[in-house]
């Protein structure tokens, strides 16, 4: 951590920030991706899996390793594609980026880990308050819509097509292979994508600009998912109706079991908490103790080894404590508000700021691992860097 916060302020401080950057990391994760995704084929094209167990080589994948961590890797990747796309004006710029986000699509969805999701409401429900202020924006946000649709039908084609060779999906992506009426919804968005291109394109009004009241009523629809969201976590698991969820059950009853144990050990980490002296309430067990801390506390009942929270955020609220964790969390927000700031004059900052929100929402149930996470404090180096005069005023 130390050496992290060291090189976002040289780099945010001293550097002259270059657009040509954030293309060297999206070629160079766009290599990433290519090997995750033959890996789902089985393909091993880097002959890696020589070196694992035969039973785990599903859970470990691309130049990376477990697929949690490659997930979150490709999540960054998505974050800076997809929200470039959104707000390019050079058409080479336009036709690249959507192929990094194409490829970053496929890539997250066959990593099969429950991160992407996160991820990806992140991507799709944040990004709206930037572009529905023009036509252009709402326009290429709807062609991501339909994009990530086609995707995902592609990928369910694929796993008919080579079933006895593909890993195979599981959880919530597994559902939508199994919903007929998917092609139906994929065929709406393009058609919809389709007739507002051509109403904005025929439209005697040229400006681009777009009043508020779409964006407030996209704020609403957000409230309002959340409060659903709500209701049904409590009917899952306060009402005991779980069971008319079916499979969705596995998501909204939060039980030691959830999440692949991460139930379990969330709910003992505030255990643990609740027995802290007020002064490790405040300021922690100490950095990367966790393990220590479980080890020497709950070693003997633990139904497996946990030597972290599987959850960034709760991890430091144990290791650095209540104020750590507030200081992680303001630190990142005033970023991301910095760098939202400077999209109007640097474009692709908005890469780095969305690589930085994808990775911070995914972090809920993923770790932070020095394969991945100083790719994130580089970023935000770099979209800091590119606005440092007027965040600085």
């Amino acid at each position: 951590m130390t050496l992290y916060v060291a090189s976002y302020l040289m780099i945010s401080r001293f550097w002259k920030a270059k657009e040509w950057v954030l293309d060297v990391f999206l070629v160079s994760g766009m290599i990433v991706c290519f090997v995750g995704i033959t890996d789902y084929f089985r393909m091993d094209v880097l002959n890696l899996h020589k070196y694992i167990a035969h039973e785990e080589w599903d859970i470990f994948t691309s130049t990376i390793g477990n697929i949690n961590m490659y997930t979150g890797y490709v999540a960054l990747i998505l974050g800076a594609s997809a929200a470039w796309f959104a707000i390019a004006k050079s058409r080479i710029r336009v036709i690249w980026c959507y192929l990094c986000m194409v490829i970053s699509f496929f890539a997250i969805i066959l990593g099969r880990s429950d991160n992407a999701y996160l991820a990806l409401a992140a991507l799709f429900g944040f990004l709206p308050f930037l572009l529905f202020r023009s036509k252009t924006g709402m326009k290429r946000y709807l062609l991501m819509l339909a994009t990530f649709g086609t995707v995902v039908l592609c990928i369910i084609q694929m796993n008919q097509a080579y079933k006895d060779t593909v890993i195979g999906l599981d959880s919530l992506f597994q559902t939508l292979a199994e919903f007929n009426g998917f092609l139906y919804v994929v065929a709406g968005l393009w058609a919809i994508y389709a007739a507002v291109y051509i109403l904005i394109k025929k439209s005697r009004n040229k400006n681009d600009e777009v009043g508020p009241v779409v964006m407030y009523g996209w704020a609403g629809l957000l409230i309002l998912s959340v409060l659903v969201l709500g209701f049904l976590l409590f009917d899952a698991n306060v009402a005991g109706n779980a069971a008319r969820y079916g499979s969705l059950g596995n998501y909204l009853v939060f039980d030691d079991s959830w999440g692949t144990g991460r139930g379990y050990i969330w709910r003992k980490s505030m255990e643990l908490y609740k027995e802290f002296t007020p002064m490790h309430k405040l300021f922690g067990h100490g950095p990367d103790t966790f393990g220590i801390l479980t080890v020497t506390k709950i070693g003997e009942e633990m139904p497996q080894r946990f030597e972290n929270a599987h959850n960034e955020y709760l991890q430091y609220f144990m290791t650095i404590g209540l104020t750590g964790l507030i200081a992680y969390v303001v630190f990142l927000g005033s970023a991301i508000y910095c760098m939202c700031k400077n999209v109007k004059t640097k474009p692709y900052i908005i890469g780095c700021c969305f690589a930085v929100i994808c990775y911070m929402t995914q972090a809920v149930v993923n770790i932070s691992v020095v394969i991945v996470t100083p790719m994130m404090w580089l970023l935000l180096s770099v979209g800091m860097a590119s606005g440092k005069k007027r965040c600085d005023e």
